[in-house]
């Protein structure tokens, strides 16, 4: 492994993502009923970013078969 990834990984696993950054800041600036209420939507966030992602790699699979199939012909 090299030393970047050494050095960048424990960075990344402590910075807090954007699903817990969402319910901290709800909860100060609309009381604790927002913050609670906040916090299942965190999984929600992940859902659909997972499906984002599946879609774009979808489209770049497709894209890149269309590709590959145009250069053998």
């Amino acid at each position: 492994m090299s030393p970047a990834f050494l050095l960048t990984t424990p960075v990344v696993v402590v910075t807090p993502g954007t699903g817990v950054v969402y319910t901290l800041a709800a909860g100060p600036s609309h009381g604790r009923r927002a913050g609670v209420v906040a916090a299942p939507g965190s999984p929600g966030l992940v859902l659909r970013r997972g499906a984002v992602f599946t879609a774009l790699t979808l489209v770049v699979f497709a894209a890149y078969g269309m590709g590959a199939a145009a250069v053998r012909d």
